[in-house]
């Protein structure tokens, strides 16, 4: 690939922002099962994130949004009603580019990781939120849905850098059979990547992503990358994770890049779960000031936290018990989808 820096560039999660999106639990979904729960773990993020930033928030048609928020919190918010299948913004948000100081969101295609799951209503959000105008003047509004690409399974380091994995591209549910070059090239033209670093490895298990990246390694800066690593070897998942850290090393050598290791969340209740929950630390969400971090009820929370506040020394480190939300399989970061400065009005 070609080493030219683009003009146009795909933002750092740590880039300023203007708003987080977020799309409520549905009670009439997968979460009927712990809705109570699960609503209180968004309200606990929506509230963290408005003291710093607006957030866009889309209900349920006819949904009641007093019934969880003052209208002084209203006045924070961006608010819309929309029909969707599920909750999982991070994969089915517009991805936002800057190129020279004009705004661009590109809306990728959505097919619930492989069709696994209903996702009609979910692809189609990007373009109705776009034509109700929650999103500046300034920003345009680009179709790129013949070709499926989920937030949550590239990371950037804002400076032409993405982080992926083979596992999700590769497989042929998304885009049928693909080259990793061919994946590149659409990565290169539309997402302005100057190189894209493949993780072959990393497999945790109860993961409906195929390996999504925002579960297994993030930039936290333009030269360093944290990573989940497990260090018991009677572990299920020491194997694989143990080759992902190896296949890491050889990454950051070749590009001069720092590595920096998460531990695996040990909790009661991810032991006792009927089945394999995809836990991990490395499903944070940076927002202006802070960093919101999945909190699991175990002693490693604390460890994650402590690293991830020297990762981030200048932001406040906000713990949010995730239980709830990764009883479905998914997480912090998963649920959350950030525009930067500009984006949302």
């Amino acid at each position: 690939m070609s080493t030219t820096i683009n003009q146009s560039y795909f933002p750092a999660e740590w880039h300023p922002q203007s708003a987080i999106h977020l799309v409520w639990p549905s009670e009439d979904s997968d979460w009927s099962v712990n809705y109570k729960e699960v609503v209180l773990c968004y309200v606990a993020m929506i509230k963290a994130l408005l003291g710093r930033q607006k957030v866009l928030l889309v209900f349920p048609v006819g949904f009641n949004v007093n019934e969880y928020f003052s209208q002084k919190e209203q006045t924070k918010m961006v608010i819309t009603y929309s029909s969707y299948n599920d909750t999982w913004v991070r994969d089915y948000g517009g991805i936002s580019m800057i190129n020279n100081g004009k705004f661009r969101l590109v809306d990728f295609k959505f097919n619930a990781w492989g069709n696994k799951f209903d996702w009609e209503l979910d692809n189609k959000q990007t373009e109705v939120l776009f034509n109700k105008k929650v999103f500046a003047e300034e920003v345009s509004y680009q179709n790129n849905l013949s070709f499926v690409l989920e937030g949550g399974s590239i990371d950037s380091n804002g400076k032409g850098l993405l982080l992926t994995s083979e596992s999700c591209f590769l497989n042929p549910n998304r885009n049928g059979v693909v080259t990793k070059s061919e994946v590149e090239e659409v990565l290169q033209t539309t997402l302005a990547a100057t190189k894209v670093l493949w993780l072959k490895h990393g497999k945790i298990l109860g993961d409906d992503t195929d390996g999504h990246i925002d579960t297994l390694a993030r930039f936290v800066d333009e030269n360093t990358i944290v990573y989940v690593k497990c260090t018991d070897e009677e572990d299920e998942h020491f194997q694989e994770l143990d080759l992902m850290e190896k296949e890491l090393e050889m990454i950051c050598a070749e590009n001069e890049l720092m590595m920096i290791s998460l531990p695996m969340p040990q909790s009661p209740f991810l032991t006792k779960a009927i089945k394999k929950l995809p836990a991990t630390y490395a499903n944070f969400l940076i927002i202006n000031g802070a960093v919101l971090v999945p909190n699991y009820e175990c002693p490693q929370d604390k460890i994650a936290n402590d690293i991830l506040q020297n990762c981030f020394p200048d932001r406040e480190i906000v713990s949010v018990n995730c239980l709830a939300l990764i009883a479905q399989g998914g997480s912090l970061h998963c649920a959350t989808m950030q525009y930067p400065a500009g984006f949302v009005k």
